[in-house]
C-alpha cells in the first residue's frame, strides 16, 4: 500500500512516497532542512529523487541528498537549467499584483 509522507520545510514541502521497501523523495528543500530530509529518507528506503522543477526550494539539497543516499535525481529536461541559475525562467504576470512583483 503507498503511503505519502509530507516533510514540512518552512514554506516548501517535501514528500516520501513509500510502498512497502520502496520510496522515492519528492523535492529536497532549501538548505535549512538537509539534515531533517536526511534523516526522514533514512527511516525509509529512498531509492530516487524526484524533483517537480528547478527552482532553489524545491532543488537546493537535491545533490546532497543524492550523494548522501546514493541515488539518483530525476527532473524534466526543460527544468534543468533552471537548477544552476533559477533567473533563466521566463516571468509572465497575468494579474496586476504580478506584474507589480
Amino acid at each position: 500500500m503507498v503511503k505519502i509522507h509530507r516533510i514540512a520545510s518552512g514554506n516548501v514541502n517535501c514528500y516520501i512516497v513509500a510502498d512497502n521497501d520502496k520510496a522515492i523523495l519528492i523535492d529536497t528543500g532549501r538548505k535549512k532542512y538537509c539534515e531533517k530530509i536526511l534523516e526522514r529518507c533514512k527511516k525509509f528506503h529512498v531509492n530516487l529523487i524526484v524533483l517537480t522543477h528547478g527552482h532553489m526550494d524545491h532543488c537546493q539539497n537535491a545533490a546532497y541528498l543524492a550523494e548522501a543516499l546514493h541515488i539518483p535525481i530525476a527532473i524534466n529536461k526543460n527544468d534543468m537549467d533552471l537548477i544552476p541559475d533559477n533567473r533563466k525562467q521566463s516571468l509572465l504576470a497575468k494579474t496586476f499584483l504580478g506584474k507589480i512583483v
